[in-house]
């Protein structure tokens, strides 16, 4: 078992001998041919030979060169200019690009560059930045001719635009191409989308420049060892074999750099964030582009937003469902941009959970144009929760009918609703919190505020909502651990708020968060406050014991009673009574 043990140790050990050595080589190129990129250690360097070649997959040898496909050298169009760069990422501000993906160790590069440009392209003719946009690689392996032994772009894009692909959600990517097509959802037809047109670029920088005007393409280049150990700056080929061919989605340009930027698929710790540069006429990269443009969905894309419980007529109007309330619900439902539009929207509620009886089980939408909105306002479903446990969530469900273009389409949404006696927009979350609240309508709106304070300092006065009334929380300069006591302290209509701190002050809020007084005292004070009119002038004093021993008695405006700094015998603790 040792033997063993020292063998793998000592195997280990060469190979980072051998990779050390490899990066040194690498780098030494770079400098030498003067390129500008850098090489380190990468999630593909670190990688056997055997395994790097596993994540390309582009079969060059299945796609035409540009000779075969008639494209005789020619000019550039006239009377063209194009700007010094591109980026579909960033164009006029909107990322059109969805995130970086990650293909595994399965060669269906192709898919993954193919689907990158579709995806880019369909946010592009919708003229709409969505990152949630996601085709299925995997029902290109399984449902069409794509291997992890590899594809070519050409197949790749006829495949696209006769047979077309739904969305990942629909059939989730494995790296695995022996899984059935059978496996993919039933309701692949709504998402399934084709391409219009495709067709090479011309084999030259003005060529690609001219086709990546109009959306991302996909490219396939040559490449090398040095390659996989890529981490920053416009590549170059300066050292190592020809490992095989790789496509990617390209999404722009920089004529300061003379480079191409494009989208990996080795995921995101990879690369400048997924992306690599590469420097123009580099790795025959100009000489197998692909454009292409997507043809108009045929379905609506719906999806869950929200939900609204309007309980003010048969509850307590807090908009959370409590035990014994009957109540409205009003759902949201979108339709994404670039989708058909959505007509004769119905919804059916559901709900198999025995708290919830289910009184008006239909909902209305009409139409729901793409990139729309709608809430069911005139015809909302209506519930009566006639089980009081257990208080948690209640799950439910919305099954939504619809016409899109191309027919019928349906969709099932699940989603949970707050159930039980807490108030909406509660808990709160904050610092530690030692004190008990105090519950008083402290701004006159005929609804109690909620009123403690934290270890960070912070006086909160939260609405009913949980939300913070302006200028709270009122911060001082260390912890609060006596509750607060509310009253009108000074006999002006308005509340005001009167609490201790640890730093031995002693403070007097209006209700509005301004500061009336702020007493020292001479020790810590944890205690909660009383107030009370002691001397019958209409106006109450603030009575507070702290760590001095000492009780103190503070009047309206901020003085001193003559009682004020009784010495007692022990340390105050709790509230005076």
């Amino acid at each position: 078992m040792k033997k063993f043990l020292f063998v793998g140790i000592f195997l280990l050990f060469v190979a980072n001998l051998f990779a050390d050595a490899q990066l040194d080589s690498i780098r030494a190129a770079i400098k030498s041919s003067g390129a500008k990129w850098t090489a380190g250690i990468t999630s593909m360097s670190i990688l056997s030979l055997e395994k790097q070649k596993m994540r390309l997959g582009w079969r060059k040898e299945f796609d035409p060169t540009p000779e075969e496909r008639g494209m005789k050298p020619t000019f550039p169009p006239v009377n063209v200019t194009y700007p010094e760069s591109l980026d579909w990422r960033n164009y006029n501000g909107v990322n059109y690009i969805t995130p970086i993906r990650d293909q595994g160790t399965c060669g269906s590069c192709v898919c993954f560059g193919l689907l990158g440009t579709v995806e880019g392209m369909m946010n592009v003719q919708a003229g709409y930045e969505n990152m949630e946009t996601d085709m299925s690689e995997q029902e290109l392996l399984s449902c069409g001719p794509g291997s992890c032994n590899g594809w070519n772009i050409g197949d790749a894009m006829n495949f696209m635009k006769y047979t077309g692909v739904s969305e990942e959600k629909c059939f989730p990517y494995q790296a695995n191409d022996n899984i059935p097509c059978s496996q993919r959802c039933s309701r692949y037809v709504f998402t399934k989308r084709k391409s219009q047109l495709w067709d090479w670029a011309y084999p030259y920088v003005w060529g690609i420049k001219d086709v990546l005007l109009n959306g991302p393409i996909e490219v396939a280049f040559d490449v090398y060892q040095d390659f996989m150990s890529y981490t920053g700056g416009v590549y170059k080929h300066t050292w190592g074999n020809y490992e095989g061919g790789h496509a990617v989605t390209m999404v722009g340009w920089n004529d300061a750099d003379s480079c191409w930027i494009c989208k990996n698929s080795w995921g995101s710790n990879w690369g400048e964030n997924g992306y690599f540069r590469i420097a123009w006429g580099q790795c025959h990269i100009e000489s197998y582009g692909a454009w292409l443009t997507m043809r108009p969905a045929g379905y609506p894309y719906l999806v869950y937003v929200n939900y609204i419980v309007n309980d003010s007529v048969g509850g307590d109007g807090d908009g959370v469902l409590n035990p014994g309330e009957q109540a409205k619900i009003t759902i949201s439902i979108n339709n994404w941009y670039g989708w058909s539009d959505a007509s004769y929207v119905d919804g059916v509620l559901r709900c198999n959970d025995p708290r919830i009886s289910i009184v008006d089980s239909m909902g209305s939408y009409g139409t729901i144009s793409a990139g729309e909105t709608k809430y069911n306002v005139s015809d909302p479903y209506e519930v009566l929760a006639t089980g009081s446990s257990p208080v948690d969530s209640i799950l439910m469900s919305l099954y939504v009918t619809a016409v899109g273009d191309s027919g019928s389409y349906w969709i099932e949404f699940p989603f949970s609703i707050k159930y039980g006696y807490m108030q909406y927009g509660w808990p709160v979350i904050s610092e530690q919190v030692r004190t008990s609240p105090a519950v008083v309508d402290v701004n006159n709106d005929y609804k109690g505020e909620v009123i403690y304070g934290s270890d960070a300092g912070k006086l909160y006065v939260k609405n009913f909502l949980g939300g913070d009334l302006a200028s709270f929380p009122y911060t001082i300069a260390n912890k609060i651990w006596g509750s607060p006591a509310v009253g009108d302290v000074d006999n002006d209509g308005d509340m005001d708020i009167a609490f201790p701190g640890f730093n031995s002050h002693i403070y007097l809020l209006e209700g509005s968060g301004n500061l009336k007084w702020d007493v020292t005292a001479g020790g810590a004070i944890i205690a909660t406050p009383v107030l009370s009119d002691l001397d019958n002038d209409s106006h109450m004093e603030v009575i507070v014991g702290s760590f001095d021993k000492k009780l103190y008695v503070i009047k309206s405006d901020g003085t001193r009673a003559v009682i004020s700094g009784m010495l007692l015998q022990w340390r105050i603790w709790l509230e005076v009574v």
